[in-house]
């Protein structure tokens, strides 16, 4: 349900859509049709995230880190960012 965000007589229609535990938010109208209308087109973009996971593809840790794992199965760090830490003996 919009939020009504101005006074009675010049009303402003606000508020926001969810959709599987995302929100996004819709915007502050003039009208309950144009808030309506983009509450739909909202919802479609809202939908299109997050039902099309190959849209959001993130990088595991090892590729951010750039670190790779050894026959032992111990991970290495890149050799350029590895520095022995001066606080340990």
């Amino acid at each position: 349900m919009p939020l009504n965000r101005g006074t009675r007589h010049r009303p402003r229609w606000a508020g926001h859509v969810k959709y599987w535990g995302h929100k996004k938010w819709v915007g502050t109208h003039e009208s309950m049709e144009a808030y309506q209308v983009a509450k739909e087109r909202c919802l479609e973009e809202l939908r299109e995230e997050v039902d099309n996971p190959a849209r959001r593809q993130a990088p595991t840790v090892l590729e951010f880190a750039g670190a790779t794992i050894q026959e032992n199965g111990r991970i290495e760090p890149p050799r350029e960012s590895w520095r022995p830490n001066p606080m340990r003996g």
